[in-house]
């Protein structure tokens, strides 16, 4: 098997052509836009801090055209509930047992690690030292 180095690069030659239409701005604007939207969210965060529910039912219909309840009452929570198939059900929370354990070892853990998250499941994360310098024919 080649390197992924070799891979990636003949995957490039062969079949995609990266084009980049927009092209960065100078450092000096993305800092200005970057404190521009810092100090945008931190006066949200305190305008909802203060304002709480309020707040957030403002911005919710600004950004997102929304005016509807935030919460589903018990009952149509329900109703809905009741509509999604068994399977999906199943799947869904096959898919959380294996996100979860996943996560969890991730977490806990900064080196490579592999655990078995159902019988012949295997997940695992394997932690590389960044490398500085130029490629070798090796890579």
């Amino acid at each position: 098997m080649p390197p992924v180095s070799q891979a990636v690069s003949s995957i490039a030659e062969n079949t995609i052509t990266i084009r980049h239409p927009k092209s960065a701005e100078g450092d000096e604007g993305v800092a200005a836009e970057d404190q521009r939207v810092t100090a945008a969210v931190r006066q949200m965060l305190d305008d909802i801090r203060e304002r709480g529910e309020t707040a957030v039912r403002v911005y919710a219909e600004k950004f997102d055209g929304w005016t509807d309840d935030f919460l589903l009452s018990d009952e149509k929570r329900q109703r809905l509930t009741d509509g999604v198939p068994q399977s999906v059900k199943d799947d869904i929370d096959f898919a959380h047992r294996q996100i979860r354990r996943f996560a969890e070892a991730q977490r806990d853990s900064l080196t490579s690690c592999e655990i078995e998250t159902e019988p012949g499941v295997l997940l695992g994360q394997r932690v590389l030292p960044e490398r500085k310098g130029q490629a070798t024919d090796d890579d």
